[in-house]
């Protein structure tokens, strides 16, 4: 809220302000410890890396000549890295940088329009937003499978703990939250609201959610079959929302 990084209690959301000047797009560490986000650096959105235990300022991870966005922390503590969205040759890429070797590789290599990166629990792969549309799994080896194909709206913003894959699809005429199980292929809508229901992230039983059903951009949150909707943000304006590891 207003560049403010908050955290809360599902059960009891009072938010407690924890970090300030944090771009909206951002990511916690696997150890819940730092937090890289996106802030403007010379003319370019560049990736900052701030700890949340201090109150030293935030540091330039890297810089990147075309910029880096959608930044994603790996879930591996000891091998820590994160994927991000950059331009290579004009096309939106999916990027993986290292912390070891403090550089990063193209981790997409084609021409297709590929962003809004997100982890698979054990590191070895990746969701990636292909062309505005689609849904893939690529591992770090190369090799992808099509997880969610082409529809008539747009897919975005996935999420998964290796079992479900939640995301948001205009499918259906507006953004809704579905979910994907990975073992059964079966696609199901979890939300059913004339409002935007967008940017799920997933964890244990509980799916968290931003919603502007009741006017203001809030947080919400719900089980993995869409039941039990409960606001977490109900007197706050908030976005994108992220449980700590």
């Amino acid at each position: 809220s207003r560049d403010t990084l908050y955290r809360t209690i599902e059960d009891l959301p009072e938010a407690i302000p924890i970090a300030d000047s944090i771009g909206r797009e951002y990511s916690l560490s696997a150890d819940g410890q730092q937090v890289a986000f996106v802030a403007p650096h010379q003319g370019r959105p560049q990736i900052f890396l701030k700890n949340l235990n201090s109150q030293e300022p935030a540091q330039l991870l890297f810089e990147h000549p075309q910029g880096a966005s959608e930044p994603c922390f790996g879930p591996d503590v000891q091998s820590p890295c994160i994927a991000f969205t950059s331009l290579e040759n004009g096309v939106s890429q999916v990027f993986v940088y290292t912390f070891a070797t403090r550089a990063w590789m193209n981790r997409s290599r084609n021409s297709h329009q590929e962003g809004s990166p997100s982890w698979f629990p054990d590191g070895k792969s990746l969701l990636i937003c292909r062309d505005t549309s689609s849904i893939i799994q690529r591992s770090l080896t190369g090799s992808e499978q099509i997880l969610v194909p082409e529809s008539e709206g747009w897919n975005a913003a996935p999420s998964t703990d290796g079992r479900l894959v939640v995301f948001m699809s205009s499918r259906d005429g507006d953004p809704e939250i579905y979910s994907l199980d990975l073992k059964t292929r079966n696609v199901k809508r979890l939300t059913n609201h004339p409002a935007y229901d967008t940017s799920p992230h997933l964890r244990g039983r509980r799916i968290l959610f931003q919603s502007n059903r009741d006017g203001e951009q809030r947080l919400y949150s719900m089980n993995l079959d869409g039941s039990e909707v409960t606001p977490l943000t109900p007197d706050q304006v908030a976005e994108n929302p992220q449980w700590v590891p």
